[in-house]
């Protein structure tokens, strides 16, 4: 179960949470933070603000999948698994084409 606390502009785990695709299990310890998701401004009274409760897990483990440099495509069909949990289908696959959209041309700049 997700633990956090939110912090001024980040959210910050208040316990170790640890999850699983396929074999490999990901151990985060207390006090990992992230910003949440990167919603625009635009999206936000549909998806909800960068620190919602509903996008919290789903934004924690794409940002640790990124970190760890997981393959894209796998971390961002499990950000829509995620998602799919807390949110409705149709909320859910908006965001992962967002995600889809707008996580390539941000990192492709980086």
């Amino acid at each position: 179960m997700l633990e956090y606390k939110r912090v001024k502009d980040r959210l910050v785990l208040t316990q170790p949470y640890s999850f699983k695709i396929g074999e490999t299990v990901f151990s985060l310890p207390k006090n990992t933070s992230w910003n949440g998701a990167d919603i625009p401004k635009i999206f936000r009274p549909f998806f909800g603000g960068a620190l919602s409760a509903k996008n919290a897990e789903a934004s924690l483990v794409h940002d640790w999948l990124i970190y760890v440099k997981w393959d894209y495509k796998q971390r961002d069909l499990y950000f829509y698994k995620i998602l799919k949990k807390n949110r409705g289908v149709i909320s859910s696959w908006c965001m992962y084409q967002g995600v889809r959209a707008y996580g390539h041309f941000y990192w492709k700049k980086r």
